[in-house]
């Protein structure tokens, strides 16, 4: 693709940099770019310094991927952005306007043709949806196209008050669910998303809450969608900005299964402990798990990816099976 304006940057991790900078021709293409953000991931000290010695301009950014790009460049925030330590909450920003993923269009992929060729299953969900029309009707003909194939769907409700209203998400994210195997979210995404009231709280009390309001929410959930085979819940209670309880629940063709819980888990960055949950039950369910792991495995994972800063996992599965299996964090040597 050319791209003609003379100001242009572009979003990686730093698993895509290293990739890049292994070919001359796309080195050559990168240094055609004004600036190009590299986050998700901590960046190797060595993959920078490559990356520099290839006369590629990059700055060091920090925060989720779905910010594209981050909140944090070269360890100076912008604004209306903070970490959270404390009693002071975690603030996030989204900035997606004009990106790619906003204006992609239904016809943009031929999604059948992808499906098509085997793909055991589709994740998405409320964030993308949430950016645009056009991401919405997107959205919606990759979930159609997926469940002719006999692909497996899931969708995280995601719901991000700062990118749309309730009652717009409900109206939308209510036509992708019969689409949908396995649904994924928290006590405020089923409320505000699918208008599954928690018995026992509201707004003001998130914070701690008894399994069992849960239980009778999802027990709700599956009976108004049938289709729905799993439901995946994170249980988050925040004592400060640092200091979390988490563990999970996984209901799957009837049965409920709580991991293990993770009291008082001290975190360096709670963004992206939901995907880190979602992948890890995701990936004991493809590989035939009994249930009870999947829910302690993707607890595990969403535990440990709340220990580096940025929402892509830099978890390994070794290490990742020795905290499913209840390893300590005793040094290794």
């Amino acid at each position: 693709a050319r791209f003609d304006h003379p100001v242009r940057y572009l979003s990686l991790v730093p698993a895509q940099l290293t990739r890049l900078l292994a070919s001359d021709a796309a080195t050559a293409a990168l240094r055609d770019f004004s600036r190009i953000l590299v986050g998700g991931q901590s960046l190797p000290t060595d993959l920078g310094a490559a990356a520099v010695d290839a006369g590629v301009q990059i700055t060091r950014s920090y925060g989720s991927s779905e910010t594209s790009g981050g909140c944090v460049y070269d360890g100076v925030p912008i604004g209306n952005t903070e970490v959270g330590t404390g009693v002071r909450a975690s603030v996030t920003l989204y900035d997606r306007g004009h990106s790619a993923a906003m204006n992609m269009k239904p016809t943009d992929v031929d999604f059948k043709a992808v499906f098509a060729q085997g793909v055991r299953w589709l994740h998405t969900g409320g964030i993308f949806t949430a950016l645009s029309d056009n991401s919405a009707a997107t959205c919606k003909a990759a979930l159609v196209a997926a469940k002719e194939a006999g692909t497996i769907v899931s969708y995280d409700l995601n719901f991000r008050s700062k990118l749309w209203k309730a009652a717009e998400a409900q109206a939308k994210t209510k036509e992708l669910i019969p689409y949908v195997d396995c649904l994924i979210g928290n006590e405020e995404d089923f409320q505000s998303v699918l208008g599954f009231k928690v018995d026992g709280i509201d707004e003001h009390n998130l914070g701690a809450l008894d399994t069992s309001a849960y239980k009778k929410m999802v027990e709700k959930v599956v009976k108004t969608y049938p289709n729905i085979k799993v439901v995946g819940t994170t249980l988050r209670e925040v004592k400060s900005g640092l200091i979390n309880h988490w563990s999970a629940i996984l209901y799957v063709n009837g049965t409920f299964y709580e991991s293990r819980s993770f009291r008082d888990l001290e975190i360096e960055d709670r963004v992206g402990g939901g995907d880190g949950f979602a992948s890890g039950f995701a990936y004991g369910l493809l590989n035939n798990m009994p249930p009870q792991e999947c829910v302690d495995l993707g607890a595990a994972h969403g535990a440990l990816l709340q220990t580096t800063r940025g929402d892509s996992s830099q978890i390994d599965l070794e290490e990742l099976t020795h905290v499913f299996k209840g390893g300590s964090a005793r040094i290794k040597r």
